[in-house]
């Protein structure tokens, strides 16, 4: 009602009724599937108990596709628009996925896959069949096409896996006498490779004169071995790797 300045009363106004609505009880959620998946897979979310769901993503279905890390939780909306309190959450872990590798040779006798891990399990494949070797490096003196994917295993139920990669041509340099050091010349750091796996070898480095000024024991000469020779003098040396079944010599120059 108004009242106007002589104190005079309106008819009364039509009237509004309200009426308070209940909500709707939050819905149950469920993951169908683990929860914690490679980058690039998905796991499907399901919403029960209730009619139309809305979840924290904006998506209006029972069923949601997540392939983000995060917390997921929805909502019932009722006939009358009305919506429930969320759910509990389900978290979502998203693990790095290993890209498909790159095969570079980075010694005479040495490939290596890299990629955005470089860790985990390799499967090295030549001319199309399995290699033992799992690391992201091999040694290799055959010729061939070889490729070669990255697995990480982040717990006993997932393992993210790349695909395999590109086809890499491998030709051995059999231009040497078992061995190879390089760089040479060096400024006093040098890589030696050599043709056979040796056990307890040695590496000596001696200089024109035939003295000795270096000695290296070898347990295991399966791959590239690094030798830090900084200390010697500039010159002329040989490099010698023995063991019991082989003796090879060549010569370096240190510059520095």
């Amino acid at each position: 009602m108004i009242i106007n300045e002589f104190k005079c009363y309106s008819d009364p106004s039509n009237k509004i009724i309200t009426e308070t609505l209940a909500l709707p009880p939050a819905p149950a959620i469920a993951a169908l599937g683990v929860t914690t998946i490679c980058d690039g897979d998905f796991v499907a979310l399901k919403a029960t108990k209730g009619d139309s769901f809305i979840w924290n993503t904006g998506t209006k279905q029972d069923t949601i596709h997540v392939t983000e890390p995060g917390a997921y939780s929805a909502r019932v909306e009722d006939s009358k628009g009305c919506l429930s309190p969320y759910s509990s959450q389900i978290l979502v872990n998203v693990k790095t996925t290993p890209s498909i590798p790159v095969i570079t040779q980075i010694g005479v006798y040495t490939l290596k896959a890299d990629n955005n891990i470089n860790d985990g399990e390799h499967i090295w494949k030549m001319n199309g069949k399995v290699l033992t070797e799992t690391s992201t490096t091999i040694k290799t003196i055959e010729s061939g096409s070889y490729i070669v994917n990255n697995s990480i295993t982040y717990s006993a139920a997932l393992t993210c896996f790349s695909d395999f990669s590109e086809p890499f041509t491998f030709i051995p340099d059999n231009k040497n006498n078992g061995m190879i050091a390089y760089p040479n010349p060096s400024n006093g750091n040098i890589t030696i490779e050599t043709v056979q796996n040796l056990t307890n070898a040695t590496v000596q480095m001696i200089d024109s004169k035939g003295t000795v000024h270096k000695n290296f024991t070898i347990k295991k000469f399966d791959s590239q071995k690094y030798f830090n020779i900084s200390d010697l003098s500039s010159g002329i040396y040989f490099i010698r790797v023995l063991s019991k079944s082989f003796n090879a010599y060549q010569k370096v120059v240190i510059v520095k």
